[in-house]
């Protein structure tokens, strides 16, 4: 009997170190997965911030146009083809002012308006440009643009304001716009 368990022993010799190794190689396969897994999740919340930092840059951006709007402007201000100073007509084409590559606003700081205040932590600083709309909407008291309580008024101004900001990251982009009335 003593000799049957001797010899069992001496073939199961090694056995357990196999299936350390075995066990600390799947040990280092779940850490690095994890460290990646961690890697992603920063990377992904540093993306969302970008992304919040270029949207807030654009809200107020947008504000501080429409105060430059109502503080600046009227339909004779000087409103061009080209957006010289960032006052545009609307685009002749089918491609709005704020997309079209040959004009190209937002690479050319002569045709863009600049945001007043300087934003920290941005790749670049927001810039705006301001059309003059085609066509002015009557003013109806007491009610948003086309829906009022009352007869329209005398017709208003009406300028598109476009706003683009940047994140931290120049790949972090925000375009906003809005209708002003005048």
């Amino acid at each position: 009997m003593k000799r049957t368990h001797s010899r069992m022993l001496a073939r199961q010799k090694g056995v357990s170190l196999a299936v350390v190794l075995v066990m600390v190689g799947l040990l280092a396969i779940i850490g690095i997965s994890a460290m990646q897994m961690n890697v992603l999740q920063e990377k992904g919340a540093g993306n969302f911030r970008d992304q919040d930092l270029a949207f807030q840059t654009a809200e107020s951006a947008l504000r501080d146009a429409e105060l430059y709007v109502d503080t600046n402007l009227t339909p004779t201000s000087g409103f061009s083809a080209t957006c010289t100073g960032g006052l545009c007509l609307p685009s002749a084409t089918s491609t709005p002012v704020w997309l079209d590559t040959t004009l190209d606003v937002w690479n050319h700081t002569n045709l863009t308006l600049p945001y007043t205040q300087t934003v920290q932590n941005v790749a670049k600083q927001p810039r705006y440009i301001i059309e003059m709309m085609a066509e002015n909407i009557p003013n109806i008291a007491g009610g948003s643009l086309d829906v009022g309580g009352s007869a329209p008024g005398p017709t208003q101004a009406t300028f598109r304001i476009t706003v683009k900001a940047w994140g931290g990251s120049d790949s972090a982009q925000v375009i906003l716009q809005s209708v002003y009335l005048k």
